[in-house]
């Protein structure tokens, strides 16, 4: 026996209306489980954002020599592999490395600083380091012949300096038990380091 229209049309009402009260529960869920959305902060350019000696007291190197190093390294900079662009920019992927070496940071502060995780510092560091040592053969020159001399000679009135600051301090302390002094702490150091404790 076929139930009248009128039945029909009512079953359908409660069914329709159930579908709606467990899609409506279903979003209550989602919504409840959802994790919450990671916004990707908006990230300066130091670039432009810093003038020459601020640039140069963060990074040790002027943006003239910073761009040129990215110029030479593009090629090894990892880029998107899709339309949504690469996560860090490539100029950031240098400038990352260049702050912790400059710095001697930890990269968890170095993350925080540049909004980008730990990992990401690290794998900053372990593209761009080797990259810049390859490169050092060609920027960095070391002193030759009676240039040796001359840097020597330089370091050693900058320790002649600050000693000569240091002793006027002491007020005529003695040189012989500063001798002895420093040969005692120099044994001490030698044992903790073969005992490996202090």
């Amino acid at each position: 026996m076929v139930p009248p229209s009128s039945q029909l049309t009512a079953n359908m009402q409660n069914d329709h209306h159930w579908l709606q009260m467990r899609n409506m529960r279903r979003m209550e869920e989602r919504v409840r489980v959802r994790l919450r959305r990671r916004i990707v902060p908006d990230r300066s350019n130091p670039f432009e954002d810093l003038a020459e000696e601020e640039f140069l007291l963060r990074f040790r190197l002027s943006k003239e020599c910073v761009l040129n190093l990215l110029e030479n390294i593009t090629e090894q900079l990892p880029i998107a592999a899709d339309a949504r662009g690469c996560l860090i920019p490539q100029h950031l992927q240098v400038l990352i490395p260049l702050r912790c070496m400059a710095t001697g940071g930890h990269q968890l502060t170095i993350s925080d600083c540049y909004g980008v995780s730990q990992t990401s510092v690290s794998k900053c560091l372990r593209t761009v380091t080797p990259t810049i040592a390859q490169m050092a053969r060609d920027y960095v020159k070391m002193p030759t012949g009676l240039d040796v001399i001359r840097v020597m000679e330089g370091f050693r009135d900058i320790a002649d300096t600050d000693s000569d600051e240091a002793n006027a301090d002491d007020d005529g302390a003695d040189p012989e038990i500063e001798i002895a002094n420093n040969n005692g702490a120099q044994q001490a150091e030698r044992g903790r380091y073969i005992r490996a404790y202090f």
